[in-house]
């Protein structure tokens, strides 16, 4: 009888003490963020609920000593966005990108070229569609129009002329909520056309569920291809399995009700607002300018991870 109630205390006791180490996780995960990039977050202003504004997240993350962020809206390029943030909260990099859904006018050729065309040339990334994509559609079983981005195991001539403007520009490329089928052929086209910064977008989402063996070919061996494992449960099993390292991240921050740490950052942002003293604005650079100053392209030469590391693979 002694020996079964010393075993269910032993027990209790252990079970707590991991409960205590699970619940410290999270707050040592944000604890070093240095150099740090956030390539996927969803902020205010946008057409959907969002738990804090692009401003006073740059704040946050540049308190935190990240490196940069970049952040995505579904319907509209973020390029301009990233603009006037910077020139709000110098001293952080801030990206925008575009999402190629029907709000854009699909996969639009000439949407990616105007969003590389915006004043001081912070549109980095290019979505191919998420919430429009065909892909997406039929798996959420809605009857509402759709963008393709193939047919009959074909990519669209559409999808090509955006992949030369990627490889052209040295953009970011990734899958949106393609199928894991799309996925893998957008990855191998992108490859053959000169991309050279590719992600595969919620690789492991219900909507996509690439498989170990699709992750693997995906990840490759190119300059820089990673797979987002985004908000999924089984993501650092995946990346063991992967055998890649941590360095490319999409945290998929801002989303209204993911309140990991939203009200201790909107706690932190007002307060700084509120005692925050107009900062001597640095003289806007172009690309070549940033480049020269410290030696890297943006997007490349410092961790790209957040609160979820993914797997990369690097020459």
């Amino acid at each position: 009888m002694r020996s079964e109630f010393s075993y269910l205390a032993l027990k209790r006791v252990l079970c707590i003490a991991l409960s205590l180490s699970l619940l410290a996780l999270p707050a040592r995960g944000q604890s070093n963020l240095s150099g740090v990039i956030d390539i996927h977050a969803h902020t205010d202003p946008d057409s959907m609920p969002r738990s804090i504004d692009a401003i006073d997240l740059a704040r946050l993350a540049k308190q935190r000593g990240m490196r940069g962020l970049v952040l995505k809206n579904h319907y509209e390029s973020t390029a301009a966005l990233a603009y006037i943030v910077r020139k709000e909260v110098p001293g952080i990099e801030i990206f925008g990108g575009i999402d190629l859904n029907r709000t854009v006018g699909g996969v639009n050729p000439a949407a990616v070229e105007r969003m590389v065309l915006m004043k001081g040339a912070w549109g980095k990334v290019v979505w191919m569609p998420t919430f429009d994509s065909e892909n997406q559609v039929r798996v959420t079983k809605e009857n509402r129009p759709f963008v393709s981005v193939a047919k009959n195991g074909h990519l669209l001539p559409e999808v090509e002329q955006v992949l030369d403007i990627v490889a052209k520009n040295q953009l970011l490329l990734e899958t949106g909520h393609s199928s894991a089928e799309e996925g893998l052929l957008i990855v191998r086209e992108a490859k053959r056309r000169g991309v050279q910064h590719i992600v595969v977008t919620h690789a492991m989402a219900s909507v996509v569920r690439m498989t170990i063996p699709q992750m693997r070919e995906a990840a490759g061996d190119g300059e820089e291809e990673g797979v987002d494992h985004a908000h999924q449960g089984r993501q650092h099993e995946r990346e063991r399995e992967l055998g890649g390292d941590p360095g490319l991240g999409a945290a998929h921050r801002g989303v209204a009700g993911d309140d990991r740490d939203v009200a201790p950052r909107q706690a932190e942002a007002q307060q700084q607002q509120q005692g925050h003293q107009k900062q001597e604005q640095r003289p806007r650079q172009g690309v070549r300018e940033l480049q020269a100053e410290d030696g890297r392209r943006p997007l490349q030469g410092a961790p790209l991870h957040a609160a979820c590391p993914c797997p990369m693979r690097s020459r």
